[in-house]
């Protein structure tokens, strides 16, 4: 039986001191390592009092200068001594104080919580035309606390002036809040409760701008974190024709496009979560499109033997059809499998066999104009 190994960090107690130029930045120290320092003097200076705490192996006790055991069972996030102090040595302390609250569903204390809103402004600031705090840094915080817990880290951004300061306006709408406690409930994806964040602003050029300024797809594909902003613009993209326009309308290969694969999941959850923030007679609307929507996407799924979420495989491709037809165009082809598909949909052309008669009956009635297709644009 193969033997687990345990890994063990050692690091001597040090002092940290700021430098004289710092501006809040966390390379901004000047470290003094000293094996004879005492613990207590090493644990002033982290962060929390959740982070304060140290276990004497000799002795068998915690050492618990600033109370963070009473906090961990109180569920507070509190900084060690004075908070603008320990702010103001690393501006980042900021966010990762709502993120740790987030992760743990703990409070912010007081004092805690009003020297964030002191200091707030300063993560906008920056030195040699550089930002102090890196964008990536409040990106990489921001989504870590909002994936944990959505409502909450919004809510303790809101109460600092966070939100308004690095975000503007642009994730501010008061829908936000019934929104997101729908998507929560479903457990929605990530992206999923971020697009939605986006959708009251209507703009997409501002949800791009947002994902690229603090650097939304930093975190590896694998990760459940990670923000793939093509995913976003596309679910944006789509929100917005679905509630500007009539979702029957719609050809069936776009409604397969749109709505039967697995990110027509997340287009209808998102669209759902939308309707609760409406106003009733917009939600009443929305409503109806989406009941329209699952009809459709459930004919769909009964006429090709096929669940959602799941491929469906082609009749015929354009090989076939050269058989058939071999003096017929390349885009005539892409037109006559297009058709095809439709009926593939529909349920009317259900076999290889019946799609080839179409192909003898019909190929000379296609032409290069194609078939009455026109709706969103499908990325």
């Amino acid at each position: 039986q193969k033997k687990k190994t345990l890994s063990v960090d050692i690091a001597f107690p040090r002092t940290e001191k700021k430098q004289s130029t710092s501006q809040g930045g966390y390379r901004e120290f000047i470290f003094d390592v000293n094996p004879s320092l005492l613990i207590e003097e090493d644990l002033c200076r982290r962060d929390f009092t959740i982070n304060s705490m140290a276990y004497d192996l000799k002795q068998k006790k915690i050492i618990d200068p600033f109370d963070g055991m009473k906090d961990l069972q109180k569920k507070c996030i509190r900084a060690v001594g004075i908070p603008g102090e320990r702010f103001e040595e690393d501006l980042s302390r900021m966010l990762r104080a709502i993120r740790f609250a987030c992760e743990l569903n703990f409070s912010v204390e007081k004092k805690t919580m009003k020297s964030i809103y002191t200091l707030a402004p300063r993560l906008q600031n920056k030195k040699h035309e550089h930002f102090i705090v890196p964008r990536e840094t409040i990106g990489k915080e921001f989504l870590k606390g909002f994936f944990a817990n959505p409502l909450h880290c919004l809510e303790l951004y809101k109460k600092t002036g966070l939100l308004s300061i690095l975000f503007q306006k642009t994730i501010l709408a008061k829908e936000n809040k019934k929104t997101l406690t729908y998507l929560c409930k479903k457990s929605s994806s990530l992206d999923v409760l971020l697009t939605s964040l986006f959708f009251w602003n209507k703009s997409e050029q501002l949800a791009a701008n947002v994902m690229k300024t603090y650097h939304f797809s930093l975190f590896p594909k694998e990760d459940k974190r990670h923000i793939c902003r093509e995913t976003v613009h596309w679910l944006l993209k789509q929100a917005f024709f679905i509630e500007q326009n009539d979702p029957k309308t719609l050809s069936y290969c776009q409604y397969e496009a749109l709505f039967f694969l697995e990110r027509g999941k997340k287009l209808i959850d998102l669209l759902e979560g939308i309707a609760c923030g409406m106003s009733e007679k917009k939600q009443k609307t929305l409503k109806q499109k989406i009941r329209w929507i699952k009809q459709q996407k459930n004919k769909i799924s009964k006429n090709t033997h096929t669940l959602p979420g799941k491929n469906i495989p082609f009749l015929i491709d354009g090989n076939d059809v050269l058989k058939e037809y071999p003096i017929v165009s390349g885009p005539q082809i892409g037109e006559i499998l297009n058709n095809i598909r439709e009926e593939q949909l529909k349920g009317t052309i259900k076999t290889q066999r019946q799609a080839l008669k179409w192909v003898r009956e019909h190929a000379n009635e296609t032409n290069t104009e194609g078939a009455n297709h026109d709706g969103p644009t499908i990325v």
